[in-house]
């Protein structure tokens, strides 16, 4: 086996992992709640990195792109944990692979990049899995209902768009500015925890309902946001690890079969319905998803 794949493969499986620790998490607390803590362990865990390594040498304006891009990515984050919290795992995670279609889409639309026959190729299949994944009757305009219409599933479509423009930051930060990964990663997380922290004072100030943090929160759930943590951190940095062997696009694919193990993994530990067909769904996303790379 090919280290690029090895290591690739190993991040999907930690990423699977990670998704099915959120969604229990996400059974137990709100999800501005779990999303700060994780991010406050997150960034714990990387300034004790940090205190070995030293802080990174990024320059003002690269920092200051990648916090405006950590603001998109939050936000983002923050609205797949509402909609992971309100619907099965199964039915949110492949949706997410759409990203890519979107992001080629809008190099189109914006930086005038034509589409290839191969990326319109891989745009179909994933608006297929698309289809399929949103299927539950004999209708042809429910898919679209149910992902543009209701109002909890706006959430999933708020993620995509604000993921398609934090990915072209994150070109912009890692091509043009060559900002290494692993500082990427750590600022990242930091950044994180201090718009998280922003939000939640917001909210908490402007919200009528109690603004105790720690509300809810037990010894069990405060070790499952640790686990969780770590394996974020660890299928992070095992793909960059698969990065340095050169197989970017490559590594990027098999990174994404962590969608289909939380699909089948999902089955299995939270008991969610249906799956064969949200898994046969996943299988179109990850080939579109592939054609885009």
């Amino acid at each position: 086996m090919n280290d690029w794949f090895f290591y690739a493969l190993l991040s999907a499986v930690f990423s699977a992992a990670a998704a099915i620790g959120q969604k229990k998490a996400l059974f137990k607390i709100d999800a501005l709640r779990f999303s700060l803590a994780l991010a406050f362990v997150n960034a714990l865990l990387v300034l004790i990195y940090v205190g070995f390594t030293g802080f990174p040498a990024v320059g003002a304006s690269e920092s200051l792109i990648l916090f405006g891009k950590t603001i998109l990515g939050t936000l983002a984050f923050w609205c797949v944990m509402i909609s992971i919290k309100n619907f099965e795992l199964s039915s949110i995670l492949p949706v997410l692979v759409f990203t890519p279609a979107l992001v080629a889409l809008t190099a189109f639309i914006f930086l005038d990049e034509k589409l290839s026959a191969k990326e319109i190729a891989g745009m179909i299949l994933m608006l297929t899995g698309i289809y399929i994944l949103e299927s539950k009757e004999k209708k042809l305009l429910l898919p679209l209902k149910e992902l543009f219409v209701k109002s909890n599933s706006r959430f999933v479509l708020y993620a995509l768009l604000l993921f398609t423009v934090s990915s072209v930051l994150d070109k912009l930060l890692i091509g043009k500015y060559k900002v290494a990964p692993v500082d990427f990663i750590i600022l990242q997380q930091i950044f994180a925890f201090v718009v998280f922290l922003l939000i939640f004072l917001v909210e908490s100030g402007t919200s009528k309902k109690s603004n105790n943090f720690t509300a809810g929160f037990s010894k069990n759930l405060l070790s499952l946001i640790i686990l969780i943590s770590l394996f974020t951190l660890t299928y992070r940095f095992l793909y960059i690890k698969s990065l340095q062997y050169g197989a970017v696009a490559l590594s990027l694919t098999v990174k994404r079969f962590s969608v289909l193990f939380a699909v089948i993994a999902s089955r299995q530990i939270l008991k969610e319905g249906d799956t064969l067909r949200k898994t046969f769904a996943t299988i179109f996303l990850i080939g579109g998803a592939y054609l885009l790379l």
